[in-house]
């Protein structure tokens, strides 16, 4: 209603024009149909949108989608345009569990839910994960690539991590996020980034010291 674009979409259908996909502008739609009277940002909601709202996007959705996809028409193979930067995550991949050198503080288990704080997504609280609650703890980490990601759950008891790569010093990054306080929030969080094409060691350890209420 500013007149101003996030970031985010501003990268995100930089890429979408980069490859020729459809973008659906669901931000620019709202502030059109409220600016008209015709919808509304309280009845659209917020990022988690209401039924109302869902209805909207989907409807700047499919209109979207009709403006470059054709269902009747035959596929045709394209050449995929190099990538916008160099360091995209395009080719990320997963590090096994059973690559990772632990010592006796780390755990690769499913924990037990019932007593770790703050609600839960059940989809996130199916598997295993590499997990720790006892401070001074080290597992290691041998990745090849450019980058290097944790996907995890950052609850209540959230704690810090420290992060070594290539025998370089400790630097220390909190997990905890403001949404943390209630919920296991998932999210990916980056621990090195922009390295050198080639292979790495990261060396993860639990921090000491932490802030009130952390025990992981």
């Amino acid at each position: 209603s500013k007149g101003l674009v996030p970031l985010p979409y501003e990268a995100h259908r930089a890429v979408a024009v980069r490859y020729g996909a459809a973008v659906a502008d669901v931000g620019s739609a709202l502030a059109s149909a409220a600016k008209a009277g015709t919808f509304s940002w309280e009845k659209y909601r917020d990022c988690h949108p209401s039924p109302e709202g869902c209805d909207f996007a989907a409807d700047v959705v499919m209109k979207s989608v009709a403006t470059v996809f054709d269902p009747l028409a035959k596929p045709v193979a394209r050449t995929l345009p190099a990538p916008l930067d160099a360091g995209s995550y395009g080719a990320a991949a997963y590090v096994p569990f059973a690559s990772v050198k632990k010592d006796a503080g780390w755990s690769v288990s499913k924990p037990d839910w019932s007593k770790v704080p703050g609600s839960k997504r059940g989809y996130f609280a199916q598997g295993e994960a590499l997990w720790s609650v006892t401070p001074g703890a080290v597992c290691e980490i041998a990745f090849t690539g450019t980058a290097l990601a944790a996907v995890l759950t950052a609850g209540p008891d959230a704690g810090a991590l420290e992060i070594s790569l290539d025998g370089g010093p400790w630097t220390r990054q909190e997990l905890y996020m403001p949404y943390s306080k209630g919920l296991n929030y998932p999210y990916a969080r980056m621990l090195a980034d922009d390295l050198a094409a080639g292979p790495h060691v990261a060396r993860l350890r639990v921090a000491q010291t932490t802030r009130d209420g952390a025990t992981c």
